[in-house]
């Protein structure tokens, strides 16, 4: 009765057989890795005992049963493969031992079979986890590069432009080249979103742009007609622009592909309440729901349950990346995405973003910066020399008087020098990353012990540095991604001219009178 007890409560499966390889014993556990009740397998022979469990990585025709009843020493083997419950695959471990009576004589065989499939899965996870590490090291450092060329390519051509007028060939094809741009510039944003896995850089908008945007990018030219409905009244959101552009961008083109022959793709962004426990680990409360929807081949059951997961794939082309980052991508706006599929009748992926419903959204119209001029003293911090040239090009002939410094060090130097001779500079553009040199973190901290009140830009080509998400907190009154347009410069000069001091400098002995500004109050 103990030894029943003992074998009905233990964590392994066990089986033993007689001398002739009959099962005469089964727990519970054992039952259910290899399909077979105790009803059924009593009695009957290992190699049938052991149907549904094949020893992966050996020869095919090895029989690990009958091997380990004729073997005298223990036989191990650790890379089974357990397909009993029909549709699920179990790794297992397993050793085998000859049962001996008082004379030494062998009258049977033990096996012991452990379930290893959950640590197997966080083996693989750790090894995954490690391996994109590594991917994103070398991918964030790649698309930082890259972008600091496209800022040199894009804002010569804005400067180009300057000199032509619309209708023009010359502006045509400047033009054509900008939108081109932008392509590149979204290609390095999705690899700095898988590089990085950085905090979301968010801003309060509505999902619908973002969403009518990307489906004209990533179906162009292809079979698929997309079909969009979004509810007239729909909330906004506090989310990344860029970020959830990819998320959408991933879906739509998994459903394209799920449509070979064609089809139609059905995008809704509609308000829902999500009550307590109603769609996984989601807290309660109002969230902008987005649904894509496919007529495609569907997802198995056994494959739904591996979608999210790094590098798996059913594709022949394609590296199982883009529902993994996807997924990430969700969960860091404290989000949630959900898939409802079924084998020959397509797929619903379903979205789940933080609703603001009377959030204030502030929207400059870029016809309201086109033709204003600015004014003013800007000092742009960056390592790289044609970034540097570039940026004072674009900020004269946006009026304003341009200086620049090619490291924190000289930036610090330069800035304290202006306030010295009571013509200080109105805002500093910080570039965040600098080779052998003060960056913009380290910068900062330095300007603001010298002036409280300085007006400082962050810029990265990181944009999903957390320090870009966060600025605020970091002591920025704004950020710049690079690559950025012209008028994304102008944008931002404009808002930070515009905004108050951050504090009043009337009563600090350290710069008497501090009225040494140029004085200017922004843009007209």
């Amino acid at each position: 009765e103990h030894l029943g007890v003992t074998l009905q409560s233990i964590g392994d499966g066990v089986i033993a057989a007689d001398i002739d390889g009959c099962v005469t014993l089964i727990n519970p556990v054992a039952e259910t890795l290899t399909g077979f009740t105790q009803e059924k397998i009593l009695g009957k022979s290992l190699e049938q005992a052991f149907t549904h469990i094949v020893v992966s990585e050996r020869d095919p025709s090895f029989n690990f049963a009958r091997e380990a009843l004729t073997s005298g020493p223990p036989v191990w083997a650790d890379k089974l493969v357990s397909h009993a419950d029909l549709g699920s695959e179990r790794s297992l471990t397993a050793s085998a031992s000859p049962i001996k009576d008082n004379s030494g004589q062998s009258i049977g065989v033990v096996l012991v079979l452990r379930d290893e499939t959950e640590k197997r899965r966080m083996e693989e996870r750790v090894m995954k986890a490690q391996q994109l590490e590594s991917i994103g090291l070398l991918a964030g450092g790649i698309a930082h590069d890259f972008n600091n060329i496209l800022t040199v390519i894009f804002g010569n051509i804005a400067l180009v432009k300057l000199y032509s007028q619309p209708g023009d060939r010359i502006f045509d094809g400047l033009s054509d080249a900008e939108k081109a741009f932008a392509r590149a510039n979204d290609l390095t944003r999705r690899l700095l979103t898988f590089a990085q896995g950085g905090a979301p850089a968010k801003k309060i908008g509505n999902i619908a742009q973002v969403i009518e945007e990307t489906a004209t990018l990533s179906l162009d030219g292809s079979n698929v007609r997309c079909d969009l409905s979004f509810s007239q009244d729909l909330w906004l959101a506090d989310f990344d622009f860029v970020q959830i552009g990819q998320v959408i961008s991933n879906l739509l083109v998994n459903a394209k592909q799920a449509m070979p022959s064609g089809g139609v793709i059905t995008v809704t962004a509609c308000n829902q309440i999500v009550a307590a426990g109603e769609e996984g680990d989601l807290l309660p409360g109002k969230y902008v729901k987005i649904a894509v929807s496919d007529t495609g081949i569907g997802i198995s059951k056994t494959h739904m349950s591996k979608i999210f997961d790094p590098y798996f794939t059913t594709k022949r082309v394609g590296c199982g990346l883009g529902l993994a980052t996807a997924y990430s991508i969700i969960k860091r706006h404290q989000g949630h995405i959900a898939v409802q599929s079924q084998l020959g009748k397509g797929s619903v992926f379903s979205l789940y973003l933080p609703a603001l419903e009377n959030a204030p959204v502030t929207q400059v119209s870029p016809e309201a910066t086109l033709s204003v001029r600015g004014s003013g003293r800007v000092l742009w911090m960056d390592d790289e020399v044609m970034i540097r040239d570039v940026g004072e090009a674009l900020l004269t002939q946006m009026g304003y008087n341009a200086t620049s410094a090619k490291d924190g060090q000289e930036a610090v130097t330069l800035y304290r020098a202006a306030l010295a001779t009571q013509v200080a500079f109105d805002v500093v553009i910080l570039d965040l990353t600098v080779r052998d040199g003060m960056g913009g973190l380290a910068c900062i901290k330095a300007l603001q012990k010298i002036d409280p009140q300085v007006k400082a830009i962050v810029a990265s080509g990181y944009a999903n540095d957390p320090v870009l998400a966060e600025y605020s907190r970091h002591g920025f009154v704004g950020r710049i991604e690079k690559p950025c347009q012209a008028e994304d410069l102008r944008k931002v000069l404009h808002e930070v001219m515009q905004a108050p001091d951050q504090s009043s400098r009337e009563n600090s002995d350290d710069y008497g009178e501090t009225t040494g500004r140029s004085g200017t109050s922004g843009l007209p």
